[in-house]
Protein backbone atom coordinates (compact mmCIF):
# COMPACT_ATOMS: atom_id res chain seq x y z
CA UNK A 1 0.00 0.00 0.00
CA UNK A 2 1.10 3.56 -1.06
CA UNK A 3 1.81 6.01 1.73
CA UNK A 4 -0.89 8.58 2.40
CA UNK A 5 0.87 12.40 2.46
CA UNK A 6 -0.50 15.52 4.33
CA UNK A 7 0.19 18.62 3.07
CA UNK A 8 -0.19 21.92 4.91
CA UNK A 9 -0.70 24.48 6.70
CA UNK A 10 0.27 28.10 4.75
CA UNK A 11 -1.46 27.87 0.77
CA UNK A 12 1.34 30.24 -0.29
CA UNK A 13 0.29 30.79 -4.49
CA UNK A 14 -2.72 27.84 -4.10
CA UNK A 15 0.30 25.25 -4.08
CA UNK A 16 -1.60 23.08 -1.89
CA UNK A 17 -4.22 22.43 -4.73
CA UNK A 18 -1.11 21.63 -6.65
CA UNK A 19 0.25 19.44 -4.56
CA UNK A 20 -2.78 17.37 -4.11
CA UNK A 21 -3.56 17.05 -7.87
CA UNK A 22 0.14 15.77 -8.87
CA UNK A 23 0.14 13.63 -6.23
CA UNK A 24 -3.00 12.01 -7.28
CA UNK A 25 -2.20 11.47 -10.61
CA UNK A 26 0.80 9.20 -9.10
CA UNK A 27 -1.15 7.26 -7.19
CA UNK A 28 -1.22 9.07 -3.62
CA UNK A 29 -3.81 9.43 -1.60
CA UNK A 30 -3.01 12.47 0.76
CA UNK A 31 -4.91 15.41 3.35
CA UNK A 32 -4.97 18.90 3.10
CA UNK A 33 -5.42 21.55 5.84
CA UNK A 34 -4.36 25.32 6.23
CA UNK A 35 -4.66 27.36 9.20
CA UNK A 36 -6.83 30.36 7.12
CA UNK A 37 -7.34 31.24 3.61
CA UNK A 38 -5.44 34.75 3.60
CA UNK A 39 -6.07 36.14 0.20
CA UNK A 40 -8.30 36.01 -2.42
CA UNK A 41 -6.14 35.35 -4.66
CA UNK A 42 -5.12 31.74 -4.04
CA UNK A 43 -7.23 28.91 -4.50
CA UNK A 44 -8.20 27.02 -1.28
CA UNK A 45 -9.65 23.89 -2.10
CA UNK A 46 -8.20 21.68 1.11
CA UNK A 47 -9.72 18.97 3.14
CA UNK A 48 -9.76 21.07 6.69
CA UNK A 49 -9.64 24.65 6.72
CA UNK A 50 -9.18 25.21 10.70
CA UNK A 51 -10.39 28.92 10.56
CA UNK A 52 -13.74 27.70 9.63
CA UNK A 53 -14.46 25.88 12.34
CA UNK A 54 -15.97 27.76 15.24
CA UNK A 55 -17.31 27.67 18.49
CA UNK A 56 -20.77 27.98 19.09
CA UNK A 57 -22.35 30.50 21.49
CA UNK A 58 -22.61 29.01 25.04
CA UNK A 59 -24.07 29.04 28.17
CA UNK A 60 -20.82 30.02 29.88
CA UNK A 61 -20.20 33.36 27.92
CA UNK A 62 -21.86 35.26 30.58
CA UNK A 63 -20.06 34.04 33.47
CA UNK A 64 -18.57 36.23 36.05
CA UNK A 65 -15.71 36.41 37.02
CA UNK A 66 -13.74 36.36 34.03
CA UNK A 67 -11.08 34.08 35.15
CA UNK A 68 -13.94 31.69 35.61
CA UNK A 69 -15.57 31.97 32.13
CA UNK A 70 -12.10 31.86 30.63
CA UNK A 71 -11.04 28.65 32.43
CA UNK A 72 -14.20 27.28 31.15
CA UNK A 73 -14.09 28.58 27.74
CA UNK A 74 -10.50 27.03 27.44
CA UNK A 75 -11.61 23.64 28.87
CA UNK A 76 -14.78 23.02 26.77
CA UNK A 77 -13.69 24.71 23.50
CA UNK A 78 -14.99 22.68 21.15
CA UNK A 79 -12.45 24.28 18.67
CA UNK A 80 -9.34 23.60 19.62
CA UNK A 81 -11.16 20.15 20.28
CA UNK A 82 -12.39 19.25 17.03
CA UNK A 83 -8.47 20.45 15.83
CA UNK A 84 -6.93 18.27 17.81
CA UNK A 85 -9.09 15.45 16.61
CA UNK A 86 -8.33 15.88 12.72
CA UNK A 87 -4.95 16.46 13.54
CA UNK A 88 -4.99 12.80 15.12
CA UNK A 89 -6.40 11.58 12.30
CA UNK A 90 -3.79 12.72 10.33
CA UNK A 91 -0.98 11.34 12.60
CA UNK A 92 -2.16 8.27 12.41
CA UNK A 93 -3.35 7.72 8.60
CA UNK A 94 -0.55 9.46 7.07
CA UNK A 95 3.34 8.33 6.57
CA UNK A 96 4.50 11.59 4.83
CA UNK A 97 3.98 15.04 6.41
CA UNK A 98 5.19 18.35 3.60
CA UNK A 99 4.98 21.49 5.46
CA UNK A 100 4.67 24.69 3.69
CA UNK A 101 5.20 28.03 5.67
CA UNK A 102 3.69 26.64 8.63
CA UNK A 103 2.99 22.94 10.61
CA UNK A 104 0.17 22.29 13.41
CA UNK A 105 2.06 24.16 16.18
CA UNK A 106 2.99 27.21 16.62
CA UNK A 107 6.38 26.38 18.08
CA UNK A 108 6.70 23.71 15.20
CA UNK A 109 7.25 20.92 17.94
CA UNK A 110 5.45 18.57 16.20
CA UNK A 111 8.20 18.28 13.66
CA UNK A 112 10.00 16.64 16.36
CA UNK A 113 7.22 14.29 17.60
CA UNK A 114 6.34 13.47 14.13
CA UNK A 115 10.45 12.25 13.79
CA UNK A 116 10.16 10.32 16.63
CA UNK A 117 7.65 7.99 15.64
CA UNK A 118 9.03 7.24 12.35
CA UNK A 119 7.02 9.71 9.55
CA UNK A 120 9.30 11.64 6.91
CA UNK A 121 8.90 15.39 6.88
CA UNK A 122 9.40 17.18 4.17
CA UNK A 123 10.08 21.23 4.73
CA UNK A 124 9.31 24.00 2.37
CA UNK A 125 10.50 27.75 2.79
CA UNK A 126 8.55 29.63 0.54
CA UNK A 127 9.53 33.18 1.21
CA UNK A 128 8.52 35.64 4.33
CA UNK A 129 8.16 32.29 6.98
CA UNK A 130 12.28 32.55 6.55
CA UNK A 131 13.46 35.38 4.85
CA UNK A 132 15.29 38.49 7.73
CA UNK A 133 15.33 41.65 5.96
CA UNK A 134 18.19 42.71 7.55
CA UNK A 135 20.44 39.56 5.77
CA UNK A 136 18.53 40.08 2.70
CA UNK A 137 18.98 43.21 2.28
CA UNK A 138 23.00 42.89 3.24
CA UNK A 139 23.12 40.18 0.53
CA UNK A 140 21.46 42.27 -2.37
CA UNK A 141 23.64 45.24 -1.80
CA UNK A 142 26.93 42.74 -2.31
CA UNK A 143 25.36 42.72 -5.93
CA UNK A 144 24.18 46.33 -6.42
CA UNK A 145 20.44 45.19 -5.99
CA UNK A 146 17.62 47.84 -4.93
CA UNK A 147 16.70 47.09 -1.27
CA UNK A 148 13.05 45.52 -0.84
CA UNK A 149 10.00 47.47 0.18
CA UNK A 150 8.77 46.43 3.61
CA UNK A 151 5.87 48.15 5.95
CA UNK A 152 7.00 49.81 9.13
CA UNK A 153 5.00 47.58 10.63
CA UNK A 154 5.57 44.61 9.00
CA UNK A 155 9.28 45.31 10.17
CA UNK A 156 8.59 46.85 13.62
CA UNK A 157 6.93 43.22 14.44
CA UNK A 158 9.40 40.44 12.96
CA UNK A 159 12.23 39.11 15.10
CA UNK A 160 15.35 37.01 13.85
CA UNK A 161 13.68 34.56 16.96
CA UNK A 162 10.59 33.71 14.98
CA UNK A 163 12.11 33.49 11.48
CA UNK A 164 15.33 30.88 12.88
CA UNK A 165 12.78 28.98 14.92
CA UNK A 166 11.22 27.74 11.81
CA UNK A 167 14.36 27.85 10.14
CA UNK A 168 16.20 25.77 12.39
CA UNK A 169 13.80 23.39 13.60
CA UNK A 170 13.19 22.22 9.59
CA UNK A 171 16.56 21.71 9.50
CA UNK A 172 17.44 19.90 12.34
CA UNK A 173 14.54 17.78 11.56
CA UNK A 174 13.26 17.02 8.28
CA UNK A 175 13.94 14.41 5.86
CA UNK A 176 13.81 17.25 3.26
CA UNK A 177 14.52 20.88 2.83
CA UNK A 178 13.70 22.85 -0.17
CA UNK A 179 13.99 26.60 -0.15
CA UNK A 180 15.16 29.86 -2.67
CA UNK A 181 18.40 31.61 -3.03
CA UNK A 182 16.85 35.14 -2.72
CA UNK A 183 15.32 33.93 0.70
CA UNK A 184 17.85 32.23 2.81
CA UNK A 185 20.67 34.56 3.59
CA UNK A 186 20.27 32.77 7.54
CA UNK A 187 20.17 28.98 6.20
CA UNK A 188 22.82 27.07 7.11
CA UNK A 189 21.68 23.31 5.35
CA UNK A 190 22.30 22.39 2.33
CA UNK A 191 18.65 21.63 0.36
CA UNK A 192 16.74 21.47 -2.87
CA UNK A 193 15.55 24.47 -4.81
CA UNK A 194 12.01 25.18 -4.12
CA UNK A 195 10.48 26.78 -7.58
CA UNK A 196 7.12 28.22 -8.11
CA UNK A 197 6.13 25.25 -10.39
CA UNK A 198 2.36 24.45 -11.69
CA UNK A 199 0.75 21.56 -12.71
CA UNK A 200 1.06 21.83 -16.78
CA UNK A 201 -2.13 20.08 -17.61
CA UNK A 202 -4.06 22.80 -15.90
CA UNK A 203 -3.12 25.58 -19.11
CA UNK A 204 -3.65 25.34 -22.58
CA UNK A 205 -1.24 27.74 -24.26
CA UNK A 206 -2.30 30.68 -26.50
CA UNK A 207 1.40 31.69 -28.41
CA UNK A 208 -1.03 34.27 -30.51
CA UNK A 209 0.75 37.72 -29.75
CA UNK A 210 -0.96 40.96 -30.96
CA UNK A 211 1.67 42.88 -33.28
CA UNK A 212 0.10 46.40 -32.25
CA UNK A 213 -1.38 47.36 -29.26
CA UNK A 214 -0.20 44.88 -26.59
CA UNK A 215 -1.94 44.10 -23.33
CA UNK A 216 0.25 44.35 -20.67
CA UNK A 217 -0.27 43.19 -17.33
CA UNK A 218 1.53 43.50 -13.48
CA UNK A 219 -0.31 41.55 -11.43
CA UNK A 220 1.34 42.28 -7.27
CA UNK A 221 0.06 40.45 -4.83
CA UNK A 222 2.36 43.18 -2.44
CA UNK A 223 3.26 46.42 -4.32
CA UNK A 224 6.51 47.12 -2.39
CA UNK A 225 7.95 43.66 -2.39
CA UNK A 226 7.10 43.34 -6.19
CA UNK A 227 8.49 46.82 -7.45
CA UNK A 228 5.26 48.09 -8.59
CA UNK A 229 6.27 51.70 -8.25
CA UNK A 230 8.93 50.94 -10.74
CA UNK A 231 6.62 49.35 -13.21
CA UNK A 232 3.85 52.43 -13.02
CA UNK A 233 6.50 54.79 -13.18
CA UNK A 234 7.88 52.94 -17.12
CA UNK A 235 4.67 52.84 -17.91
CA UNK A 236 3.38 56.22 -17.43
CA UNK A 237 6.71 57.69 -19.10
CA UNK A 238 6.33 55.31 -22.49
CA UNK A 239 2.63 56.50 -22.26
CA UNK A 240 3.90 60.45 -22.17
CA UNK A 241 5.87 59.12 -25.25
CA UNK A 242 2.55 58.05 -27.36
CA UNK A 243 3.71 54.24 -27.44
CA UNK A 244 1.04 52.16 -28.32
CA UNK A 245 -0.32 49.65 -25.85
CA UNK A 246 -2.50 48.79 -23.40
CA UNK A 247 -2.18 48.35 -19.81
CA UNK A 248 -3.75 46.40 -16.92
CA UNK A 249 -2.66 46.75 -13.02
CA UNK A 250 -4.80 43.61 -11.41
CA UNK A 251 -4.96 43.26 -7.54
CA UNK A 252 -7.27 41.38 -5.02
CA UNK A 253 -8.80 39.20 -8.06
CA UNK A 254 -10.20 35.51 -7.31
CA UNK A 255 -7.49 33.59 -8.60
CA UNK A 256 -9.70 31.72 -11.38
CA UNK A 257 -10.79 35.30 -12.47
CA UNK A 258 -7.13 36.16 -12.87
CA UNK A 259 -5.73 33.26 -14.59
CA UNK A 260 -8.62 34.09 -17.71
CA UNK A 261 -7.49 37.79 -17.85
CA UNK A 262 -3.68 37.01 -17.99
CA UNK A 263 -5.19 34.46 -20.58
CA UNK A 264 -5.86 37.65 -22.70
CA UNK A 265 -1.97 39.55 -22.11
CA UNK A 266 0.39 39.81 -24.35
CA UNK A 267 3.34 41.04 -22.12
CA UNK A 268 3.61 40.40 -17.72
CA UNK A 269 5.70 41.73 -15.76
CA UNK A 270 6.07 39.75 -12.64
CA UNK A 271 8.71 40.62 -9.48
CA UNK A 272 11.76 43.38 -10.02
CA UNK A 273 13.28 43.10 -6.66
CA UNK A 274 13.66 39.71 -5.67
CA UNK A 275 15.61 37.32 -7.94
CA UNK A 276 13.85 33.90 -9.07
CA UNK A 277 10.06 33.78 -10.74
CA UNK A 278 6.82 33.23 -8.53
CA UNK A 279 3.92 31.87 -9.34
CA UNK A 280 2.53 34.67 -11.48
CA UNK A 281 5.12 34.34 -13.79
CA UNK A 282 5.34 30.46 -14.24
CA UNK A 283 1.47 30.41 -14.47
CA UNK A 284 1.54 32.73 -17.96
CA UNK A 285 4.56 30.84 -18.88
CA UNK A 286 2.53 27.88 -19.29
CA UNK A 287 -0.31 30.13 -20.56
CA UNK A 288 2.63 30.91 -23.45
CA UNK A 289 2.54 34.85 -22.12
CA UNK A 290 5.75 36.73 -22.47
CA UNK A 291 6.96 37.23 -18.59
CA UNK A 292 9.41 39.97 -17.87
CA UNK A 293 11.06 39.84 -14.15
CA UNK A 294 14.15 40.04 -12.04
CA UNK A 295 16.44 36.69 -12.49
CA UNK A 296 19.96 37.65 -12.05
CA UNK A 297 20.93 35.33 -15.19
CA UNK A 298 25.00 34.86 -14.27
CA UNK A 299 25.29 37.18 -11.80
CA UNK A 300 23.03 36.32 -8.50
CA UNK A 301 24.28 32.30 -7.24
CA UNK A 302 20.73 31.19 -7.73
CA UNK A 303 20.38 27.66 -9.34
CA UNK A 304 18.22 27.73 -12.81
CA UNK A 305 17.89 24.79 -14.57
CA UNK A 306 18.56 25.19 -18.44
CA UNK A 307 19.40 29.10 -17.92
CA UNK A 308 20.59 29.48 -21.92
CA UNK A 309 16.99 28.54 -22.41
CA UNK A 310 15.23 30.44 -19.76
CA UNK A 311 12.56 32.93 -21.79
CA UNK A 312 11.94 35.12 -18.66
CA UNK A 313 13.12 38.70 -19.73
CA UNK A 314 15.67 39.29 -17.14
CA UNK A 315 14.61 42.87 -15.66
CA UNK A 316 15.01 45.24 -12.81
CA UNK A 317 13.79 48.79 -12.44
CA UNK A 318 16.92 50.24 -13.96
CA UNK A 319 15.94 48.11 -17.16
CA UNK A 320 11.88 48.24 -16.99
CA UNK A 321 11.67 50.75 -19.03
CA UNK A 322 14.24 49.67 -22.62
CA UNK A 323 13.07 46.11 -21.81
CA UNK A 324 9.22 47.41 -21.90
CA UNK A 325 9.65 49.16 -24.29
CA UNK A 326 11.40 46.85 -26.82
CA UNK A 327 9.07 44.48 -26.27
CA UNK A 328 5.75 46.29 -27.77
CA UNK A 329 8.09 46.54 -30.49
CA UNK A 330 9.68 43.45 -31.41
CA UNK A 331 6.88 41.00 -32.37
CA UNK A 332 8.70 38.37 -33.20
CA UNK A 333 10.57 38.20 -30.27
CA UNK A 334 7.50 38.38 -28.00
CA UNK A 335 6.30 35.38 -30.60
CA UNK A 336 9.74 33.40 -30.06
CA UNK A 337 9.43 33.56 -26.10
CA UNK A 338 5.98 32.98 -25.88
CA UNK A 339 6.60 29.46 -28.02
CA UNK A 340 9.68 28.96 -25.31
CA UNK A 341 7.62 29.41 -22.44
CA UNK A 342 5.45 26.40 -22.16
CA UNK A 343 7.94 23.85 -23.07
CA UNK A 344 9.89 25.54 -20.30
CA UNK A 345 7.48 24.61 -17.75
CA UNK A 346 7.07 21.15 -18.83
CA UNK A 347 10.73 20.60 -18.52
CA UNK A 348 11.82 22.22 -15.52
CA UNK A 349 8.56 23.78 -13.46
CA UNK A 350 6.67 20.74 -13.49
CA UNK A 351 4.64 19.93 -10.56
CA UNK A 352 4.44 16.55 -11.62
CA UNK A 353 7.88 15.42 -12.32
CA UNK A 354 8.76 17.85 -8.88
CA UNK A 355 6.34 15.59 -6.57
CA UNK A 356 7.76 12.09 -8.34
CA UNK A 357 11.29 13.59 -7.66
CA UNK A 358 10.39 13.75 -4.26
CA UNK A 359 9.26 10.84 -3.49
CA UNK A 360 12.86 9.57 -5.26
CA UNK A 361 14.83 11.84 -2.33
CA UNK A 362 12.82 11.01 0.41
CA UNK A 363 14.03 6.85 -0.05
CA UNK A 364 17.81 8.19 -1.44
CA UNK A 365 20.61 7.22 0.83
CA UNK A 366 22.87 9.89 -0.32
CA UNK A 367 21.80 13.42 -1.53
CA UNK A 368 23.44 15.90 -4.01
CA UNK A 369 22.47 18.94 -2.62
CA UNK A 370 20.96 22.02 -5.04
CA UNK A 371 22.06 24.58 -3.02
CA UNK A 372 24.81 25.21 0.39
CA UNK A 373 24.00 28.31 1.56
CA UNK A 374 27.31 30.33 3.33
CA UNK A 375 26.10 34.14 3.45
CA UNK A 376 25.05 33.59 6.99
CA UNK A 377 28.09 31.76 7.48
CA UNK A 378 30.62 33.86 5.66
CA UNK A 379 29.28 37.17 5.69
CA UNK A 380 26.38 38.24 7.38
CA UNK A 381 27.25 41.10 10.29
CA UNK A 382 24.40 40.30 12.82
CA UNK A 383 23.11 43.40 14.99
CA UNK A 384 24.39 43.18 18.38
CA UNK A 385 21.65 42.82 20.12
CA UNK A 386 20.67 39.35 18.49
CA UNK A 387 23.61 37.83 18.99
CA UNK A 388 22.59 35.28 21.24
CA UNK A 389 19.53 34.45 19.58
CA UNK A 390 22.24 33.79 16.51
CA UNK A 391 24.32 31.58 18.49
CA UNK A 392 22.11 29.71 20.21
CA UNK A 393 19.82 28.44 17.24
CA UNK A 394 23.23 27.76 15.68
CA UNK A 395 24.07 25.32 18.40
CA UNK A 396 20.45 23.95 18.13
CA UNK A 397 21.49 22.06 15.20
CA UNK A 398 25.81 21.86 15.72
CA UNK A 399 25.10 17.93 16.59
CA UNK A 400 23.24 17.14 12.82
CA UNK A 401 25.36 15.25 10.66
CA UNK A 402 24.96 18.30 7.80
CA UNK A 403 26.37 20.11 9.81
CA UNK A 404 29.73 18.42 11.17
CA UNK A 405 30.08 17.97 7.16
CA UNK A 406 29.60 21.56 5.72
CA UNK A 407 29.50 24.18 8.24
CA UNK A 408 33.44 24.93 9.24
CA UNK A 409 33.74 26.10 12.99
CA UNK A 410 35.19 29.28 14.00
CA UNK A 411 33.80 32.99 15.26
CA UNK A 412 33.14 35.71 13.36
CA UNK A 413 31.49 38.68 13.78
CA UNK A 414 30.91 37.76 17.73
CA UNK A 415 28.98 34.57 15.99
CA UNK A 416 30.01 30.98 17.07
CA UNK A 417 30.38 28.18 14.31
Amino acid sequence: MKSKIFIGLTNIASQIGDFKQAFSKLGYDTITAIHENHSVITSSLVDYDFSIIKNKKKWYDNIRPYKLRFLLQYLLDKKKQKIKAIYEKIVQECDIFIFIWSSFQPDFSDIAYLKSIGKKVVCIHVGDDVRYPNAMQQEFALYDYEPVGYSKEYLEQITAERKLLWLRTSEKYADLVYSRADQNQLALRPHYKWRMMVVPSNFVPNYQQNKTNPLVIHSPSNREAKGTKYVLEAVERLKQENEVFDFQLIENMPHAEALKTYQKADIIIDQLLCPGAGKFATECMAMGRVVMGKMGYGVYPDYIPDVENNPIVDTCPKTIYENLKSLIHNYELRRELSLKGSEYVKKHLNFDLFCERMLELLEAKTHKYEHSPNFFREKYIPEPESIEIYNRWTNFVKDCDWYKENVSSGERDGLIF
